[in-house]
């Protein structure tokens, strides 16, 4: 029995690793796969759910793309050859049983995917049973009723991972442009807002050097990659590993530009890291600051201090390395004003970029325990309906000195401080309808520098539109 894997339209553009690697495990064992992938070609929508004729479709969610899903879920639904509709990712992890039974999927993958999805296609083809495959909620199909079938420890060495695939996506064309790297999963912190520990545990896995590196030169061979980037929880934890994966890279030859959009601690960066980083082709590092004020920034248990913060952010300017910070509005402890520090305290790191989101809760975080179980919050919509990168800011919960319009207000004045447009008026849709919004969203949050923001708009018009999905 053949799989089909479907990665649904996000909010940015970008390859699915996760199912890359659920492809490169599927094909070791002899079996025929498929990935549609709507996030990076749209076209025929329809039309290519409607052919599918595998006995098994695996759907990838995030939180962020689940709400969206559901007409691709429904359009599945509808196609009667297929047997076995089932999903995974992040947010099967967190939340698992209720959109299972809310959108009638007849399975959830729990965690790291690579080999239940193996033993779930043997399951399938009446060659294991269901019992012995783990990390899975499964509904049966006679009684509706939904099943939890125990918990299977994740992959320890991950060396023994074949490597993604991503020939086998429909919309790959012969070249990547930034290849996706995964040099270890999980991470050992305690950050009170991340659900990292419950999709990949709080145990650091890590891959060896001359693993990654023959990873790179075949993928190179293979999709002719003109940059890469690496997408761990926590790359630089093991910052002699790091220094040692510079090394070899600079011995390799290969001499691509990379860069680390996340999974990187201000506190595990050192002068001689950030020195190897750049000679050996990094360009840019996101950091995750979330607050500049003190106490909000205690209070989230990241194991680091704002001096850390600085710190690195100085010895990166010194090497060359550009410097972006994430920062997150409304955490617990915060105001309007705060986070109006924040912004303030963004300009004066000297940062190259700074992002701005409003929070996001998750189960199983202890952020999560403390809104859902403070009876002086008010919830004010389903977490899944939380804002994730553009579009509709809409606050999940209020407290009575931080209101839902005054978490609107600071996170649309703190995206249009650091001009990003496509943030406030999100990715999707025409360039009309989100110059339109970006008008107003302007004219109603920073009226007075609306001047400053159509010269800008104008100048940069190549630029923004480089980044616009339609």
């Amino acid at each position: 029995m053949d799989i089909t894997l479907i990665d649904p339209t996000g909010a940015t553009k970008g390859l699915n690793a996760g199912l890359a690697y659920l492809a490169g495990s599927l094909l070791s064992k002899g079996k025929t796969v498929r990935v549609i992938d709507l996030n990076n070609r749209q076209d025929n929508f329809e039309q290519r759910i409607r052919q599918i004729d595998s006995g098994i479709v695996g759907v990838s969610l995030k939180s962020a793309t689940a709400a969206s899903s559901k007409p691709l879920i429904k359009l599945l639904n509808e196609n009667k050859k297929i047997r076995f509709i089932i999903c995974g990712g992040p947010h099967i992890t967190v939340a698992g049983r209720d959109f299972i039974e809310k959108y009638g999927f007849d399975a959830g993958v729990i965690g790291e995917a690579e080999n239940t999805i193996v033993n779930f296609l043997e399951y399938a083809e009446g060659r294991r049973d269901l019992g012995s495959i783990g990390n899975i909620w499964h509904r049966d199909k006679t009684t509706g009723d939904i099943c939890h079938f125990g918990l299977k420890e994740h992959e320890q060495n991950l060396d023994l991972l074949p490597f993604p695939d991503y020939e086998v996506f429909d919309s790959f064309r012969g070249l990547i442009e930034d290849y996706p790297l995964l040099t270890s999963r999980g991470c050992p912190y305690q950050c009170i807002y991340c659900c990292v520990g419950a999709v990949s545990g709080r145990k650091w896995r890590a891959r060896e050097v001359d693993n990654i590196i023959k990873e790179l030169l075949e993928a190179q061979k293979k999709y002719h990659f003109k940059k890469f980037h690496i997408i761990d929880d926590n790359f630089t934890l093991d910052t002699g590993r790091a220094k040692d994966f510079c090394r070899r890279l600079l011995e390799s030859g290969l001499q691509k530009e990379w860069h680390c959009p996340n999974g990187v601690r201000a506190d595990r960066l050192d002068e001689e890291l950030l020195s190897l980083m750049k000679m050996s082709g990094c360009s840019s590092i996101n950091i995750g600051v979330e607050s500049g004020v003190q106490k909000v920034f205690d209070s989230l248990k990241k194991g680091e201090a704002l001096a850390d913060i600085e710190q690195a952010i100085k010895s990166a300017e010194k090497t060359g390395i550009r410097v972006n910070g994430f920062f997150i509005l409304g955490l617990p402890g915060s105001t309007y004003a705060d986070d109006m520090k924040s912004l303030e305290y963004s300009e004066a790191l000297g940062l190259n970029d700074a992002l701005f989101n409003l929070i996001s809760i998750y189960p199983g975080t202890e952020l999560w325990e403390n809104i859902t179980g403070d009876k002086r919050i008010k919830i004010l919509r389903d977490w899944t309906d939380s804002f994730h990168f553009g579009g509709n800011a809409e606050p999940v919960f209020e407290t009575e000195d931080y209101a839902a319009k005054d978490r609107k207000k600071a996170f649309y004045i703190s995206n249009l401080k650091r001009r990003h447009y496509l943030v406030v008026a999100g990715e999707t849709g025409s360039v009309l309808k989100r110059a339109l919004t970006a008008l107003k969203i302007i004219l109603k949050y920073d009226r007075h520098s609306f001047f400053s923001h159509a010269f800008f708009i104008l100048k940069n018009m190549r630029k923004v539109l480089s980044h616009v999905r339609n």
